[in-house]
């Protein structure tokens, strides 16, 4: 990952946008921890039946915030040490993150029904306020 993250191909580079790649560093790690930190104590292996919908803290402003954070925090990481690598890895990520969110969110409404849909319907996908009519609200 080193290699991925090295300055090369260059970038211009500005003390505004390593500003803005060091702004998004942390905020972007802190929300992929806190939404790391809910599944404390909760039995979890990918490919298994998840045992809880957790929708409160981080996860309230979020469906997705693991995802989120990463994607912030690695575009910037490409900002601050201007690396095209890096800026690609962000945009790949975030491609597939587009794509896999879906089928993940399919399952689970067919996993936890009606209480998922009122969370989806409640809950931005990516990053956001909560909403507050939860009746018209679509993806």
């Amino acid at each position: 990952m080193g290699r991925m993250i090295t300055p090369s191909p260059r970038l211009p580079r500005s003390l505004a946008r390593r500003a803005v790649g060091a702004s998004m560093i942390a905020p972007g790690a802190i929300a992929s921890l806190l939404a790391v930190q809910q599944f404390a104590g909760l039995p979890q292996v990918t490919g298994t039946d998840p045992g809880h919908l957790i929708t409160r803290d981080i996860y309230r402003y979020s469906r997705n915030p693991q995802y989120v954070g990463l994607v912030v925090a690695l575009t910037g990481l490409a900002l601050l040490r201007p690396s095209a690598r890096a800026f690609l890895l962000a945009a790949i990520l975030a491609a597939v993150y587009g794509t896999w969110v879906p089928c993940e969110e399919t399952y689970l409404e067919r996993h936890f029904g009606a209480r998922y849909v009122r969370y989806r319907r409640a809950t931005p996908r990516w990053f956001g306020v909560p909403y507050r009519n939860t009746d018209t609200r679509r993806d």
